[in-house]
């Protein structure tokens, strides 16, 4: 087998892997963000208002 044939497999595993990860690190979010607000409820709302989530500038 040649090259041409190994790079769709091998560029198709971190595709398949990728929304995966996103996902969990998504989720990984959301539980510290629960954890920051029990424990620093007033500055952490403050953060939170001035603060996007994920991508700076944009979400």
């Amino acid at each position: 087998m040649g090259l041409g044939v190994l790079i769709p497999v091998v560029a198709f595993l971190p595709a398949a892997i990728w929304p995966a990860f996103v996902g969990l690190q998504l989720r990984r979010a959301a539980n510290e963000e629960s954890v920051l607000r029990t424990v620093f409820p007033e500055s952490y709302s403050a953060f939170r208002a001035r603060t996007k989530r994920v991508l700076p500038f944009i979400w």
